[in-house]
């Protein structure tokens, strides 16, 4: 794990998903994480102590790739109240962006799903020890999205509210909210902070604008699919558009086509289609 301050840690995982660990001698919170805190340097003390180690656990959204690592776990699971309703959308097939996240795709979505302890709804404040972590409901990238934010260090994690060079995941996006999202984001309240997306690692401003950029690019494609009541295949058609955007490898290219496409027909079926 890359140290990015004394009490917050950075992985990249096995997935391609940037979790990390916030940490002090006696509690952590882990973000979209399973780790095990006998495993970690800094948690490697002996006796009692060791076993009364306090962990959070917080989902940044209802990504399967995030839902997976509540498998297992021993934390205290957190994540925004709308994440309880993902077992109840409408059922839609998986994308290949999916497939070659997953080994076992016998599963269904709601399987995995294993029912967090803790659920906020607009905000919440956690004491880890010496340090005030506060849990902000930001719905544009995704229904259940979370902003987990620690002043004191500067740092903000936004899980797929930005990405970079890469198709954003539609299928549970609230476009217009997104925008506000990205707007806030750059606000002077974030000056000098570190931002952290879960695709991307630390992220800088030029990204964050570059992605607010796209997603009023993207909403000037679905809104007037939305208002005519088009049909499938015409939301299908604006992929092309979408992807000239990016810069990619033909790995790349067939991964992020495919992760749009099931995107744009879960967004689809979630209007009421």
């Amino acid at each position: 794990m890359e140290a990015i301050s004394p009490y917050i840690s950075l992985e990249k995982n096995g997935i391609g998903l940037y979790v990390a660990l916030i940490h002090n001698e006696s509690a952590c919170l882990q973000i979209d994480a399973n780790f095990h805190p006998q495993d970690l340097p800094f948690f490697r003390v002996s006796g009692e102590k060791n076993h009364n180690l306090l962990c959070f656990q917080v989902l940044l959204d209802t990504n399967y790739d995030r839902v997976l690592s509540t498998k297992g776990s021993d934390s205290i699971t957190i994540t925004q109240s709308n994440a309880a309703t993902t077992g109840r959308v409408k059922s839609t097939v998986r994308s290949q962006d999916e497939q070659l996240t997953f080994l076992d795709m016998h599963e269904t979505p709601t399987s995995r799903w294993v029912p967090p302890e803790i659920l906020y709804q607009k905000d919440m404040a956690l004491a880890l020890g010496n340090l005030e972590i506060f849990f902000e409901h930001r719905s544009g990238s995704n229904h259940a999205g979370t902003w987990v934010n620690i002043p004191e260090e500067k740092v903000i994690f936004v899980g797929d509210s930005v990405v970079v060079n890469q198709s954003p995941f539609l299928a549970y996006a609230n476009l217009a909210n997104w925008e506000e999202d990205l707007k806030y984001l750059q606000g002077k309240q974030f000056n000098g902070y570190r931002i952290i997306s879960s695709r991307n690692g630390i992220v800088e401003a030029k990204d964050v604008k570059w992605m607010e950029k796209l997603i009023v690019y993207i909403r000037s494609l679905l809104e007037p699919l939305d208002t005519k009541k088009s049909v499938i295949d015409e939301y299908h058609a604006v992929i092309p558009k979408i992807m000239k955007k990016f810069e990619l490898t033909p790995n790349e290219s067939e991964l992020y086509f495919n992760r749009l496409r099931w995107g744009l027909s879960t967004y689809f079926e979630q209007i009421g289609r």
